[in-house]
């Protein structure tokens, strides 16, 4: 028999996962090895959080907002932010139930910026197009490939250059954002900042995961879930698992 646990997540997705055995931990023993260790635990704990908020919300346009210099200096957290925030407000007059996610991130170089997933209103979106020389190389290939990118005027009047792009959901989609926006999460990266900084700012509206079956099953329909990918669709008669198109049936009050 396999411990298996089964997550509603969004309106089309399940994850799936299984309780391994123990595994046995080395306690870090100097002070160094016990910071590095808490902050491994809570790297996972984002990255985690990050992949479940995109499969959950499934939101259209991935932003990239980098901050113009003020008065000579390079762009900090707090007030880049705050700008941010000011954009969010004045689009939620627009769409008052806007939802976001918002992970800052410093660059190699640095600079800090921020990248946001979020449904963005199309009335305030401006289309790049290939004849704006003004863009870089690579988002100007960008679009030749087919992406479609856009300016968003309420964040690049206020923070800088903003770029929005387009999200077309494929299989590998959530895997590839979400490893983009932990790519920075490193330890000498994180490790200067200050203790309660949030790695990850979200509105209040977003979709969680809702777990729908905690439980034993056999090792042949475990077979089906190790077979199968992570994400699974849930049948409309609400009683069978489809994994890949292999099912899995559960009784009935295993859904309670």
């Amino acid at each position: 028999m396999a411990n298996v646990k089964l997550y509603k997540t969004g309106k089309e997705y399940q994850m799936v996962s299984r309780s391994y055995g123990y595994t046995e931990f080395v306690k870090p023993e100097t002070e160094d090895e016990k910071i590095k260790e808490r902050l491994r635990i809570s790297f996972s704990r984002t990255r985690s959080r990050i992949r479940e908020l995109i499969v959950c919300n499934h939101f259209e346009h991935f932003v990239t907002v980098t901050f113009k210099d003020d008065n000579g200096q390079p762009p900090q957290r707090k007030p880049s932010l705050r700008k941010v925030a000011n954009a969010l407000r004045a689009i939620k007059r627009i769409a008052p139930d806007l939802k976001y996610m918002i992970v800052p991130e410093i660059s190699d170089s640095g600079r800090f910026h921020v990248h946001i997933l979020t449904s963005l209103p199309p009335e305030i979106l401006t289309p790049f197009t290939t004849m704006d020389d003004f863009l870089p190389e690579e988002i100007l290939k960008k679009i030749e490939y087919g992406v479609q990118c856009y300016d968003a005027p309420v964040f690049s009047k206020r923070c800088g250059f903003t770029l929005v792009e387009k999200i077309n959901y494929l299989d590998e989609t959530t895997d590839r954002i979400s490893t983009y926006l932990c790519k920075t999460m490193y330890f000498d990266r994180m490790r200067g900042y200050e203790k309660g900084t949030r790695r990850v700012i979200t509105s209040r509206n977003l979709e969680r995961k809702q777990l729908l079956f905690a439980g034993e099953i056999s090792d042949e329909d475990y077979e089906m879930f190790e077979l199968a990918a992570t994400k699974v669709k849930e049948n409309m008669s609400g009683k069978t698992l489809v994994f890949d198109g292999q099912s899995v049936l559960f009784g009935e009050n295993d859904y309670q």
